[in-house]
């Protein structure tokens, strides 16, 4: 059964926070590059540095909370994953899967656009890890 609007306000959340995560490690270690323009300043990070710090953002927390983000948490989402998967249903298997989660984050509404379309509400991650959400409410 597909989830979609809870699987939205989980993404949207979850985009949030590593918005956040992303805030946080420009300040603490540098990462991204400062443009001021006149009055307007802002940081951006290369698409290299977002695939990196989402794939450690979603890598580490989905390992440790069995596969959930706090959106997941949140709207009662779990990560299923399947049999015929190339990875474990176990902590090692969601930080792979998460880690290619967030190597995926530039095109993430491409992503969620593909959880629209699919028959089983899948996102692009979901389908090359064999796994699926699902509501636990």
């Amino acid at each position: 059964m597909k989830y979609t609007g809870k699987r939205f306000w989980a993404f949207l959340l979850d985009s949030i926070l590593m918005g956040f995560f992303l805030t946080l490690l420009h300040y603490t270690i540098g990462i991204g590059t400062i443009v001021i323009d006149g009055a307007n300043t802002q940081v951006n990070y290369s698409i290299f540095e977002t695939m990196l710090t989402g794939g450690v953002f979603f890598g580490v927390l989905e390992a440790l909370t069995k596969g959930q983000s706090v959106g997941k948490i949140l709207f009662k989402l779990r990560t299923h994953i399947g049999e015929g998967s190339f990875i474990k249903n176990d902590t090692t298997g969601y930080l792979v899967r998460g880690f290619i989660k967030g190597l995926l984050v530039p095109i993430s509404l491409l992503s969620f656009i593909v959880v629209l379309i699919d028959s089983e509400g899948r996102s692009l991650h979901d389908m090359i890890c064999s796994s699926k959400d699902v509501f636990e409410g």
